[in-house]
């Protein structure tokens, strides 16, 4: 492991561990699942493969699912996208997938592992992920998710 990545992973998820669950409270064992959704579908929209999901729900009960979407097959390696929905209901439904970030067109640029992390004192979402494995990038965005910073080295 790169000598730079454990010393954000370790704030990463001191940050994450402090924020706690406020979405839909606490679950007990004995909870029932209501419904079930499928989010990002194999072959749709363009990417044949969707991997590494994570999911969140902000101060406004937004869920955010984001995730690496794979052009080419389940490869590690190749045009790998951050791809991002949005659900207003909970999880009934969800929206149109934008896409976070993307490099290189067509190229061999790997956007991979995202880390959303919800900051419910200042109303923000801000997501740590790798490019091509080497880079970590910060970006963050308003609790509705639309419109994010320009991403930055971390």
């Amino acid at each position: 492991m790169h000598n730079y990545l454990l010393p954000a992973m370790i704030m990463a998820l001191v940050w994450l561990v402090n924020m706690g669950n406020h979405c839909v409270g606490s679950l007990t064992k004995d909870d029932q699942i209501q419904y079930r959704s499928e989010v990002f579908i194999n072959g749709r929209d363009g990417y044949r493969v969707y991997r590494i999901p994570a999911l969140v729900c902000s101060a406004k009960s937004v869920l955010l699912a984001f995730c690496e979407g794979r052009k080419n097959g389940h490869k590690d390696t190749g045009d790998i996208d951050l791809l991002l929905k949005r659900s207003f209901n909970l999880g009934r439904s969800w929206s149109n997938q934008m896409v976070v970030h993307e490099e290189g067109g067509s190229q061999n640029i790997n956007i991979v592992n995202p880390v959303p992390i919800v900051d419910l004192k200042h109303g923000k979402i801000h997501l740590l992920y790798s490019k091509d494995y080497l880079e970590i990038f910060y970006t963050c965005s308003n609790e509705d998710a639309e419109i994010w910073s320009a991403p930055k080295i971390f």
